[in-house]
């Protein structure tokens, strides 16, 4: 243990964890009454202090909720007493600045994990680490399921487009769907391209919602999320957004219609439906059935056990297929009307379909993640 002076505020790094501890206006700080067995918190500041030793060092970027909850599940996992993890908190709309990198440099590690790769300042952050450490690693974790339109967009003006080609070193991937695809994106880094599952959905195993318990709650949960970045795809997306709103309430009147919206930018296109806001699986464990626009809430949905249909007008013919979906505007009532009366054998056929996408369904993710994770600082 050691103590470092921050602007006015002490930082005591542990290799078991680290807590920030205001300096009292004497600039003394007593630590004997801190465990060294305590649980890590989350560093805000960006200043670390870094012991040298032998241990590896692992830098974990976040830059959102789910970023933070990811590291704590790492934290407290094997990589925890073997490797030395810190988090760096970043704004991942910002542009990274010289202090960042300096910082990064201070550190040295000898891996970075992160959840996006594809923002521009996270892609001037990778690149301008690696200029400065040649030797660091990076590992990419697929933090939503991989849609085909956004693989077409070209993110800036050199004509980059979404893991074409792939910036990290390593990518841990859902399930075989994404996996498959970056293969044939970066063929150089095959054998560095592994499926773990998603560490974040292995607490939905724990909330599997029986049939009989689903078809009970009496509720439709419907779950927008239109692709922001296209204007073609997005107008469609609405289209199917307002055809659902039109009919299903009307159609089945005896259930409850929720709707949630992924993102503020939908919301506003649907000034007059109020948006359920809280935790999304809490929403689904009320759930008869779910409606959703391409999302990751229809994997979520699925290894839950609750029917779930991909709305998509857009139709894009490579993104993959589930046991429910809608096309059309006549396809909602029928739809919607065959997954209230879903059947068990159904549920197992959308598990298997599903399982493609997001390996692993039956068992946590977390440990094949940090076992992928020790492989690598080997």
């Amino acid at each position: 243990m050691f103590l470092k002076n921050i602007s006015g505020a002490t930082q005591i790094i542990y290799k078991k964890g680290f807590k920030r501890v205001e300096v009292p206006p004497d600039g003394r700080v007593d630590t004997k009454d801190i465990p060294d067995s305590m649980i890590s918190g989350l560093i805000t500041s960006a200043l670390f202090a870094f012991e040298k030793s032998s241990t590896p060092l692992v830098v974990f970027i976040a830059v959102s909720k789910v970023c933070e909850t990811i590291y704590k599940m790492l934290k407290k996992a094997e990589l925890a007493k073997k490797f030395f993890l810190v988090p760096l908190f970043l704004n991942e709309l910002n542009k990274p600045s010289e202090a960042v990198l300096n910082k990064v440099e201070r550190l040295s590690p000898k891996l970075i994990i992160t959840l996006n790769e594809t923002m521009l300042p996270m892609r001037i952050l990778i690149k301008g680490i690696r200029k400065r450490l040649p030797k660091t690693e990076f590992l990419v974790i697929e933090h939503g399921i991989l849609d085909y339109s956004s693989l077409k967009k070209k993110l800036d003006k050199n004509g980059y487009k979404a893991f074409q080609p792939l910036l990290s070193d390593y990518m841990a991937c859902f399930g075989d769907y994404s996996k498959k695809i970056i293969e044939r994106l970066n063929p150089s880094k095959k054998e560095r391209i592994k499926v773990t599952g998603y560490p974040l959905f292995d607490g939905l195993l724990k909330r599997k919602v029986s049939l009989k318990e689903s078809k009970r709650n009496k509720t439709i949960l419907f779950v927008s999320s239109p692709r922001i970045w296209f204007k073609k795809e997005r107008e469609k997306d609405i289209k199917a957004t307002r055809d659902f709103m039109e009919l299903i309430p009307k159609a089945f009147p005896n259930y409850k219609v929720l709707y949630r919206f992924k993102d503020f930018r939908d919301q506003k296109d649907f000034p007059h439906i109020k948006t359920i806001y809280g935790e999304i699986e809490d929403l689904l464990s009320i759930s008869s059935v779910v409606v959703s626009i391409f999302s990751t809430v229809i994997l979520q949905a699925a290894i839950m056990g609750i029917p779930v249909a991909k709305l998509d007008y857009n139709r894009i013919e490579k993104n993959p297929d589930f046991l429910w979906n809608i096309y059309s505007k006549k396809e909602l009532i029928p739809t919607v009307n065959h997954m209230l009366h879903a059947k068990a054998k159904e549920l197992e056929k959308q598990k298997l379909i599903v399982n493609d996408i997001i390996d692993f369904v039956d068992a946590p993710a977390l440990p094949r993640l940090v076992e992928f994770i020790e492989d690598i600082l080997r």
